[in-house]
């Protein structure tokens, strides 16, 4: 890297987004579905992890962008980092732009169906690849 301030900048921001994904998939989300109160309505833990989601997505979004543009200007972005930091940011933003409007409709439909279960499953698969796609660049890049 060019200086130390910009290794120490790269690697708290890989590891703030790295965490805050982690946290929310593995532990924040499911704690919403398990505290809001069964009367209180599944929609609203729903809306509520909806809101953090849409947070990893488009924060993922900048971090993934302000980290490739530092990688590349100190001349350290290689093709696999491009393509695992590509998809750590893609991930999300496809579950929130194409998914996540098919999962809204799929439950204004009334109980949700096996189509909803299917669209659930794969947002949550997309989440889970980011996750795995940040372990690999703060193992893999984050030294």
């Amino acid at each position: 890297m060019n200086s130390p301030l910009v290794t120490g900048v790269l690697r708290v921001l890989l590891t703030a987004w790295a965490g805050a994904t982690w946290a929310v998939v593995a532990w924040i989300a499911p704690a919403v579905f398990s505290v809001v109160a069964p009367e209180a309505g599944r929609g609203l833990a729903g809306e509520m992890a909806g809101h953090l989601f849409r947070g990893l997505a488009f924060g993922g979004l900048a971090a993934g962008v302000v980290i490739g543009a530092l990688w590349y200007r100190a001349r350290a972005l290689d093709r696999r980092s491009l393509w695992v930091l590509l998809v750590a940011m893609a991930a999300p933003l496809i579950s929130e732009n194409f998914l996540r409007p098919l999962l809204e409709a799929a439950r204004a439909g009334g109980q949700p169906d096996a189509s909803f279960a299917l669209l659930h499953a794969a947002s949550a698969a997309l989440y889970v690849l980011a996750s795995a796609a940040l372990g690999w660049l703060v193992v893999r890049r984050g030294r």
